[in-house]
């Protein structure tokens, strides 16, 4: 019998295993899972059977909507009703908690199953990865690592259209020395993350911000798999990396559950966090 659960620490591990297995990929999400977990301790769920993980998803619950992650079941019980079992109690829970409107990246193989349980197309998300040889961006501002994680929490609020402070306290905690802040005469301002393998969360309130907070990036990445992953709404976003040799590499369909707010502020998000966090 298969049981719905929270995912806790404990259960990384096997919960990395489904997700590599599901994904096909013998990249690990064991990092990824802590960070989430820590950002959301009570937003995760595991299916269990013969006290063994067998699926998992979770979610991110940002106040005005939700973003919706990690869906996976493992090859050799899929096709039974478990990753519908598994979201459709996500979806109660946000529901329960009075959470409008749900937001996700899907798989080709993971989207009917969206589409039956309520989700509709809602744009694109761009990945884009660093290419072999980088051109430096032209560092035109100066740009120096924020110190005031309450300023860049209140300046990604404005942008990202939620309040994400606690995703800041933790990048603000585990990329120490790596969130950078941009801003220019005028008061504009920006930010960048660098994270291990993602330039994310990025905004900027000018294209020329985004280019100063670039360059000053370059310096800090840490893996040559390193992704920026734009809004279909910052078509400037993507110019802009294209520009300096960034390699559009796939094209993402995004889907919402939910009536969808107004967000007018993507048009300058440059790279989300991560396609769980936004």
């Amino acid at each position: 019998m298969v049981r719905i659960r929270p995912l806790a620490a404990g259960d990384v591990a096997e919960a990395d295993g489904v997700l590599r297995d599901a994904y096909h990929t013998g990249q690990s999400f064991a990092g990824r899972l802590h960070r989430y977990l820590a950002v959301q301790p009570d937003g995760w769920l595991v299916a269990e059977e013969d006290a063994a993980v067998i699926g998992m998803v979770g979610a991110i619950d940002y106040g005005r909507f939700a973003y919706v992650g990690m869906m996976g079941v493992r090859s050799d019980r899929q096709g039974r009703g478990i990753g519908k079992q598994l979201l459709g109690t996500l979806l109660a829970w946000l529901d329960s908690r009075g959470v409008p409107c749900a937001r996700l990246e899907a798989t080709d193989q993971g989207r009917p199953l969206y589409r039956r349980l309520g989700f509709v197309d809602d744009g694109f998300s761009h990945e884009l990865h660093l290419p072999t040889t980088v051109t430096r961006a032209r560092a035109s501002l100066p740009v120096g690592v924020a110190v005031d994680r309450a300023e860049v929490a209140r300046l990604d609020a404005h942008l990202f259209g939620a309040d994400r402070d606690r995703l800041w306290r933790w990048l603000f905690a585990a990329e120490a020395g790596r969130v950078l802040l941009a801003r220019d005469e005028a008061g504009q301002a920006g930010y960048l993350c660098v994270q291990e393998e993602v330039l994310g969360p990025w905004g900027a309130q000018t294209p020329a911000i985004a280019e100063a907070l670039l360059g000053a990036a370059l310096p800090l990445v840490r893996c040559p798999r390193t992704r920026v992953m734009v809004p279909e709404q910052n078509t400037a976003g993507r110019e802009l990396l294209q520009l300096h040799g960034w390699t559009l590499d796939k094209v993402v369909q995004h889907l919402t559950r939910g009536p969808v707010p107004s967000l007018p502020g993507w048009s300058s998000l440059y790279g989300k966090g991560s396609y769980c966090l936004g």
